[in-house]
């Protein structure tokens, strides 16, 4: 048995929870920078709640607002920048994983001044740990409140390059499910497809253990049955947007844990390369994983089909029904290259039975020859 356990996040949950617990801030400082993108963290009230908060506390904000989707490095230096010229004691990201994932990084980035943006993926280089922050998540689906991981965009070359480090850890986690009910139909879906990543891949990585197990399954427990009755129709109450708010912190307790399998790298070539939004680009995969982790694993997947009363194929199944993505075409090279660029990744390594490069080239023949 394997009980290897570190989460320093304090989460706050329910419907309120930020002006019930407001206080907690308090204790974080006097300023603090609020990082967002353009609509979302208004659109769900989070933002007007928070506002309220730091008013009655009597702590001075200023807001970033420039965070887009796949967050640029670039942004998260200058919200660094501007947290540090204004002397912000703390930050305060309200939105989806891309806004969470962007204030991590400006944390880092405010607490250390003279560091080169590259220089976040060199955790030697860091003189001073990060500004505390305080995450208040709008989507359900990629957990970065409870995860120490920032996955950012770099300009040249264009791609998406993670960092994962204990600094990064929110101090306050608010999980208001109310904060999800603005997202769209191609939002939720999309996030609740990455949540059921996050949670098959952590249950059959190959450094898995039983906490991150248990984390998975209550997981997949709660996404899945909300996931197949939005697929049949989409109206969602308030029932089925807790269901996958509170599955998808489960879920990122278990990615915190052990870290994402192959479908994430190989997704991130899709989001980067055709646009393809972060849940469905690694929802592609999810069916190359789990027949995979079937082959390799048996056991491990016969106790989870028992656990949750539904077959791999079925969760194959109801993944690829949702899942929306443009008609892609790769040629020889194309998937070569994406083959030699991860050949290495902790991500291919702790797969299920690895992925060889003769491995990797056929699930992308597959899909895209």
């Amino acid at each position: 048995m394997n009980f290897n356990l570190y989460m320093p996040v304090r989460v706050i949950s329910g419907e309120g929870c930020v002006t019930a617990h407001k206080g907690l801030m308090k204790e974080l400082g006097q300023r603090c920078l609020i990082i967002t993108g353009k609509h979302a963290a208004a659109a769900s009230g989070a933002l007007a709640d928070i506002t309220r908060a730091l008013d009655e506390l009597g702590i001075a904000y200023l807001q970033y607002d420039k965070i887009v989707e796949n967050p640029t490095l670039e942004s998260a230096y200058e919200a660094g920048q501007l947290a540090h010229s204004s002397q912000a004691d703390f930050f305060i990201g309200i939105g989806g994983g891309s806004v969470l994932d962007a204030t991590k990084a400006a944390a880092l980035f405010a607490a250390n001044p003279g560091l080169a943006p590259m220089d976040i993926y060199n955790p030697s280089a860091w003189r001073n740990p990060a500004l505390s922050w305080v995450a208040v998540g709008t989507t359900a689906g990629t957990g970065s409140e409870v995860t120490a991981v920032s996955v950012l965009t770099l300009s040249q070359p264009h791609i998406k390059k993670s960092i994962t480090h204990p600094a990064l850890y929110a101090k306050i986690a608010y999980a208001d499910p109310l904060y999800t009910h603005s997202c769209s139909q191609n939002l939720t879906l999309s996030a609740a497809v990455d949540a059921i990543a996050h949670a098959t891949e952590a249950y059959f990585s190959e450094v898995a253990s039983d906490t991150t197990d248990q984390f998975a399954i209550k997981g997949l427990a709660l996404i899945l049955p909300a996931l197949e009755q939005l697929s049949q129709s989409f109206e969602p109450n308030a029932d089925l947007r807790q269901q996958l708010y509170y599955g998808s912190l489960w879920a990122g307790l278990a990615l915190n844990g052990c870290g994402t399998c192959f479908p994430h790298p190989l997704g991130y070539v899709l989001t980067e390369d055709y646009g393809v939004p972060h849940g469905f680009a690694c929802g592609v995969f999810t069916g190359d994983f789990l027949r995979r982790a079937a082959e390799y694993n048996p056991q491990k997947a016969a106790d989870l089909e028992k656990a949750l009363n539904m077959k791999l194929e079925d969760i194959t199944q109801l993944v690829n029904r949702v899942v929306k993505t443009p008609a892609i075409k790769m040629d020889k090279a194309k998937m070569e290259s994406i083959a030699k660029r991860f050949e290495t990744a902790r991500n291919i390594q702790i797969s299920p039975g690895g992925l060889p490069a003769d491995a990797m080239m056929e699930i992308l023949k597959k899909h895209f020859a």
